[in-house]
Formats: C-alpha cells, sequence, structure tokens
C-alpha cells in the first residue's frame, strides 16, 4: 500500500518499523530473560534473550517493511536479492577480502579508542564509556564456551542471526531503499552510519562502519544479499572461534591475532589496504554491470524519454495512418 512513497517517506516508514518492533522485542526479551533465568544458566538465558530480540527486531522490520512498501509482482526472494546466483569466485574473493580488511578494522579501533571529548562533554563520555564497557561485558558472557554445544549455539546466536537479519534490515531493506534517491556512494555511507549507530557502541563506531561500507560495496557489486550474509557470518563466526581457541589454550583474548594485527605495526595495514582495494577492483571486473544499474537512482529525464517511447510505440505513423485511412474509403 506504500509502494508509491517517495524515498524519504519509506525511509521514515522503516524507522517507525524500526522502532515499534525493537519495543516489542524488548518486552519479548524481558520475559525470554525471566523465563530462562529459572530454566537455563545466566549466560543461556542471555543468548536466548538475544536471539529471540535480535530476530524480532532485525528479521521482523525488513519483513514488514517488504510487505507494505513492495509491488504486488515483486517476490520475496526477488525483493531482497535472494535469487541472485554468483560464481564461486566471487565467494573466494569476499573471504579474502574479509581477512584483508582486518589489520585496517583493528587499527581505526586503537584510534576509535583513544578518541577522547571536549571537557564540557566529560559526563557524557563517562556515560559512553560505562555504555561500552556494559557491552563488552555481555558479549564476552555470550562468547563464553564450555563445550562444543555452546560453541554451536553461540554460532548461531552471534554469528547466523545477525548475519542474516541485520544484511536483511540494512542492506535488504535500508540500502535498497536509498539506491531509489541517491548515488550508490551516498547510499552506502549513509546506510553504514546508521548500522554503526544503531549498534549504540561510540568506541567501536569508526571500526564498525569501515566493515558496513565493505558489505555496501559488496551488496551494490553482486547484487546478492546471500554473499552478504555469508561474508557477515564469517566474520561474526571468526571472532566466535577466536574466543573458543583462546579460552581452551588460557590466551587472553586480546592477544589473538584478530585482535593485534594492525595495532602494533603499521605495516600491515599498508599491505592490507593495497590488497583489499586490488581485490575489490577484481570483484568490480567479476560483477555484472546490469546489477550495478538495477540500484541505480532513476533520473528524471530517463522517466520522460521511456515514457515518450512508450506512447511513441502506441501511436501508428504517419505513413501507416494515411494507408489506412485510404483502404477505409476503398472499402466503403
Amino acid at each position: 500500500m506504500f509502494a508509491n512513497y517517495t524515498t524519504g517517506k519509506k525511509i521514515l516508514l522503516l524507522l517507525g518499523i524500526f522502532i515499534l518492533l525493537d519495543v516489542i522485542g524488548n518486552v519479548v526479551g524481558l520475559g525470554c530473560d525471566v523465563v530462562g533465568a529459572k530454566l537455563l544458566s545466566h549466560a543461556n538465558s542471555l543468548r536466548l534473550t538475544q536471539f529471540v530480540a535480535s530476530m524480532i527486531v532485525f528479521v521482523g522490520t525488513p519483513c514488514v517493511f517488504f510487505y507494505l512498501t513492495a509491488k504486488p509482482q515483486c517476490s520475496f526472494r526477488e525483493y531482497f536479492k535472494l535469487n541472485k546466483k554468483n560464481d564461486s569466485i566471487l565467494y573466494i574473493l569476499a573471504f579474502v577480502a574479509l581477512l584483508s580488511i582486518t589489520p585496517i578494522v583493528n587499527y581505526t579501533t586503537l584510534i576509535n579508542e583513544q578518541m577522547t571529548l571536549p571537557d564540557c562533554l566529560k559526563e557524557i563520555e563517562d556515560l559512553l564509556k560505562k555504555m561500552e564497557d556494559l557491552a563488552k561485558e555481555m558479549t564476552l558472557e555470550l562468547l563464553k564456551t564450555d563445550s562444543g554445544l555452546t560453541f554451536i549455539i553461540n554460532l548461531i546466536v552471534i554469528a547466523a542471526a545477525p548475519a542474516i537479519g541485520e544484511e536483511l534490515m540494512f542492506r535488504g531493506a535500508l540500502q535498497r531503499t536509498l539506491h531509489e534517491k541517491f548515488s550508490p556512494f551516498w547510499a552506502i555511507v549513509i546506510t553504514s552510519v546508521l548500522f554503526s549507530a544503531l549498534h549504540f557502541q561510540f568506541y567501536g563506531f569508526i571500526p564498525r562502519f569501515l566493515l558496513s561500507v565493505f558489505l555496501g560495496m559488496l551488496y551494490y557489486l553482486s547484487g546478492s544479499i546471500k554473499l552478504n550474509m555469508l561474508v557477515h557470518f564469517t566474520n561474526n563466526a571468526l571472532a566466535v572461534l577466536a574466543y573458543r581457541i583462546c579460552t581452551i589454550y588460557n590466551i587472553p583474548i586480546e592477544d589473538a591475532p584478530t585482535e593485534t594485527l594492525g595495532k602494533e605495526d603499521f605495516v600491515p595495514v599498508i599491505l592490507a589496504t593495497v590488497l583489499f582495494a586490488g581485490i575489490m577492483w577484481v570483484i568490480y571486473q567479476k560483477t555484472d554491470k546490469g546489477d550495478r544499474e538495477s540500484l541505480m537512482p532513476v533520473k528524471s529525464d530517463d522517466v520522460e524519454a521511456l515514457e515518450k517511447q512508450n506512447n511513441n510505440q502506441d501511436l501508428p505513423k504517419s505513413g501507416e495512418s494515411e494507408d489506412s485511412n485510404k483502404e477505409a474509403e476503398h472499402l466503403s
């Protein structure tokens, strides 16, 4: 019913759905926490709450948005680009690009952690640090694994669920809608700013923004959200795996290579940047130009030209009109 809304109204509608389902998700999650506290351990209760709330908000929002804004002839798979098939080489290239961006992300994390606000905003800075410490504490609690089963559950809750939900929400709904009005550059940037901001972690804003830009570029180039989901899952799964290995061998998570690479030496950052740029160029060459053009905003001049072309196809040519008139007179 809102398919013909302007881009701005669609974004406001998406935001409204998100806020509504976020409230519902928190209420349902609170109920799960109460029930889970009686039946499960604290960590498993936290995992259940996180999973349920995440599915309601990040899967529910794009699904409702699709129902309200998609045209009747557009299927769910087509709308979210789930029917697009990519060559296997693209998945390999995307995986290598993810690994190459790790030193860059770690370096920007170090910069982000050293940022300070002016003295007049000291109270806000203290509040942000408390929120950051709380989020880190909850993340570490979720990552704790004491068995293989817990490790698999973590892969579902921390890696798979966010990969599916957040990609449907931010790339499938938000970025797709922004492409109707803005250039690919601004659609990716705006989506990445909101993606990072909605995680409510100030001291992780820049690295999360860069990861989102990478995912936005993949979505724009490949035209496949399945590729995005797989890369997003891989990124989260590597963190779960690294924590599992550190737990087994009693290594502090801060000393894991995935956390330190790029923080201690600037050379890997330079090499990784060059490698990442080269891989993205290869991905650009390997992908279909039609997929990129389908996400480009339609200009008003193009719409008018298309309408004129359709009108000209419907109208008979002048010579045909005269011949048909003569034939009609002859028959009469």
